[in-house]
């Protein structure tokens, strides 16, 4: 059995709906004061949507958390906002999660037809709550 990472959508209530669906909004279309017709490149919705990770970005997973602050920074920045860091110490460095995805629903699909892909972003506090893990090195 491959390997799979069971995720709490943090919105239960929601319908599940497929990528195809998320992706075709009727939301998307925009009107202009004017009288012209724009089609948005994304809108902010609360979606739950069952998908399966097909690929990701970047390739080395130990690359998912970037560094933030340097230690140097960090201390100065405290010190400066006289947040009291001991003079002489250094803090940690600062890691934050951020990587991409390429998913696709997860259900199955009739012979010969290709299931629908959607790249996201995941970052910050987003990528704490998918992966139950603060970013380190």
């Amino acid at each position: 059995m491959p390997n799979c990472l069971a995720v709490a959508c943090r919105s239960p209530q929601q319908p599940l709906i497929s990528i195809a669906d998320v992706l075709d909004t009727p939301h998307r279309a925009y009107a202009t004061p004017q009288g012209r017709s724009l089609q948005l490149p994304f809108v902010n919705q609360n979606c739950r949507v069952r998908v399966r990770v097909v690929d990701f970005w970047p390739p080395a997973l130990e690359d998912f958390a970037r560094l933030v602050a340097e230690p140097e920074v960090v201390a100065d920045s405290m010190l400066s906002q006289s947040q009291g860091f001991a003079l002489g110490g250094t803090p940690p460095p600062t890691w934050e999660w951020e990587f991409a995805l390429l998913v696709e629903d997860a259900g199955v699909l009739p012979p010969g037809q290709k299931p629908t892909q959607m790249s996201l972003v995941v970052s910050g506090k987003d990528a704490e709550y998918l992966l139950k893990l603060d970013a380190t090195e």
